[in-house]
C-alpha cells in the first residue's frame, strides 16, 4: 500500500526520531526521546528549587621562604550554609620546579616537604555534602642560595687553585690535572700544567687565566705560570720572579697580582709581587710591605687588597697591603685580628676577609669588610670559627666554604652586598684545601682533602 508522508494536515507515513531538541513537523517522537527529555527537565527542575550550599573557601596568605628551609605548612579553611557541610578536602600541586611531597593532603593543614628554590602553586579544594565543590590556590616562593652536586673532578685533589675565564671556570694543580666547567656545568678536560704542582694560585686578566707557583716534593717552590685563555687553550707566560708557593693573587684593572709566598719549607717569606698585563707581560710592582704566606687576597673597586699570613717575625699577622690600577701599593689599615690561613672574595662593593687563625694553631671566625675607599669594617663572624676555608663569589653573595675547625668542616656562610650573613646547606662532603671560582650564575667548590666532590651554589630569587 503506497501512504502519503504524514503532516500537520494530512495521515500518512512518519518517521520516528530520538532527537529531543528538533523543530522539524514530519517526525514522531520514540520512547527514548521523551524519556532524554524528562530526565533534563528535572535536572532543571532540581537546578532550579533544589537548594545548594555556598562554599567559602580559603587557601591561606601567600608564603615565602629562604632556603636551606625547605618545609612549609599549608592551611585552608572551607565552609559552607543552607545546612550543608563540608564533606573532605584536598591538597594537591599545580606548578612548581619540583615535585614536593604533601605530607597529609587530605587534612585542611599539612606539612609540605622537599621544596627547592623558585616558585610554587598548591590548590586546596573543599567537597560539600550538596555535591557542589570549591577550590582556592595559594602561591609559596622559595629564594636563596641553591646547593646541587654536579659531575666530580676528573682527579681528586687538594692545594689546587682555581679561577674563572669567559665562560669557564677553570681548577688546576693538585698535581698537572685540569678540569674546566662551562656555564652548563658541563666538564672537559683542558691540556695539564706544564708542570705538576700544589698550593699555587690563580687569578684572570683580560682573555686569560693564570696560574702560577705552588711546589712539588722533587721542585722546592716554582716559578712557572700556566696560562689558559677563553678557548683553553695554554701558553707559558713569563715565570715569576721568584719561585714559591702558598702565594696569594687576584686582580685589579689591567693586571693580575701575584704577591708573598714562600720558596721553600726552610726559605725565608716572600714579599716579591709579580704583575701580568693583558698581554701576559710580566712586570714586578713594589714588594709588600712584609713578606708572608698563607696570605688572602681580593679584587675592590680599583684596588687589589692582599690581607694577613705568617710572617717570618712574628708568626701571624694583620698586615693589609692594596695595589691601585697603576700597581702603586699603599697600606691600609690592618685587620681587626691577625690570622693566617684565611680566604677572601668580593661582593658588590666591599672585599671580605674571613676565619683563619694564629700560627700558634688557633682558629678564627672574625670577618674584616674593606670597601672601595680602603675604609675598614667588621661584618658578623662566620657561623663557624675555621682555618683553610676557600670562597667565591656568586650573584650578589660571597660564599665562604669547608675548611678545619676542630676537624674538616662542610660548614657554608653568605655575604650578601650589605654585608648580611646567611648559612646556606652545607658542602656534600666536609673538606679542607678545596677551591672555588664561579661561572655565570654558579659558585663552585670543588676538590680538597682525599675528595673529587663538586658543590656548586645558584641564586633563585623571584622576578618582581
Amino acid at each position: 500500500m503506497n501512504l502519503p508522508e504524514a503532516s500537520l494536515t494530512q495521515p500518512g507515513m512518519t518517521q520516528l526520531s530520538n532527537a529531543i531538541n528538533s523543530r522539524a513537523e514530519n517526525k514522531a517522537a520514540t520512547p527514548r526521546a521523551v524519556n532524554d527529555l524528562r530526565i533534563e527537565l528535572e535536572a532543571l527542575i532540581d537546578k532550579m528549587v533544589r537548594p545548594r550550599g555556598n562554599i567559602t573557601i580559603y587557601a591561606g596568605q601567600n608564603q615565602s621562604i629562604k632556603l636551606p628551609a625547605d618545609t612549609i605548612t599549608l592551611t585552608g579553611v572551607a565552609s559552607t550554609d543552607g545546612g550543608f557541610f563540608i564533606l573532605s578536602h584536598i591538597w594537591e600541586l599545580v606548578s612548581g620546579p619540583n615535585v614536593p611531597t604533601i605530607l597529609t593532603p587530605a587534612l585542611a593543614s599539612t606539612q609540605v616537604e622537599g621544596l627547592i628554590g623558585g616558585q610554587y602553586v598548591f590548590r586546596f579544594t573543599a567537597f560539600c555534602s550538596s555535591e557542589e565543590t570549591a577550590s582556592a590556590t595559594v602561591r609559596v616562593s622559595v629564594t636563596g642560595l641553591q646547593h646541587r652536586v654536579i659531575a666530580p673532578l676528573s682527579q681528586g685533589r687538594m692545594q689546587l687553585a682555581a679561577t674563572s675565564l669567559g665562560r669557564y671556570g677553570i681548577f688546576a694543580g693538585g698535581s698537572a690535572v685540569v678540569d674546566a666547567y662551562d656555564e652548563s656545568l658541563t666538564r672537559s678536560a683542558p691540556t695539564p700544567l706544564s708542570q705538576s704542582r700544589n698550593s699555587l694560585v690563580a687569578t684572570s686578566v683580560g682573555r686569560y687565566g693564570i696560574f702560577a707557583g705552588g711546589t712539588w716534593p722533587t721542585i722546592g717552590g716554582s716559578a712557572v705560570a700556566d696560562a689558559y685563555d677563553e678557548t683553553l687553550t695554554r701558553s707559558t707566560p713569563t715565570p715569576l720572579s721568584q719561585g714559591r708557593s702558598d702565594l696569594a693573587a687576584t686582580s685589579v684593572g689591567r693586571y693580575g697580582i701575584f704577591a708573598g709566598g714562600i720558596a721553600s719549607g726552610i726559605s725565608p717569606l716572600s714579599s716579591a709581587g709579580d704583575a701580568y698585563d693583558e698581554a701576559l707581560t710580566r712586570s714586578t710592582p713594589t714588594s709588600l710591605s712584609l713578606g708572608r704566606w698563607h696570605l688572602a687576597a681580593a679584587p675592590v673597586g680599583r684596588y687589589g687588597i692582599f690581607a694577613g699570613g705568617a710572617s717570618s717575625a712574628g708568626g701571624s699577622t694583620a698586615v693589609v697591603d692594596a695595589y691601585d690600577e697603576t700597581l702603586t701599593r699603599s697600606t691600609p689599615t690592618p685587620l681587626s685580628q691577625a690570622r693566617e690561613q684565611l680566604a677572601a672574595t668580593s661582593v658588590g662593593k666591599y672585599g671580605i676577609f674571613v676565619g683563619g687563625g694564629p700560627s700558634s694553631g688557633g682558629i678564627s671566625a672574625v670577618a674584616d669588610a674593606y670597601d672601595e675607599t680602603l675604609t675598614r669594617s667588621t661584618p658578623a663572624p662566620l657561623s663557624l670559627a675555621r682555618r683553610n676555608l676557600v670562597a667565591t663569589a656568586a650573584v650578589g653573595f660571597g660564599i665562604f666554604a669547608g675548611g678545619r675547625a676542630t676537624h674538616v668542616s662542610a660548614v657554608a656562610d653568605a655575604y650578601d652586598e650589605t654585608l648580611t650573613r646567611s648559612t646556606p646547606t652545607p658542602l656534600s662532603q666536609a673538606r679542607d684545601l678545596l677551591a672555588a671560582t664561579s661561572v655565570g650564575k654558579y659558585g663552585i667548590f670543588a676538590g680538597g682533602r682525599g675528595s673529587a666532590v663538586v658543590d656548586v651554589y645558584e641564586y633563585i630569587g623571584i622576578d618582581p
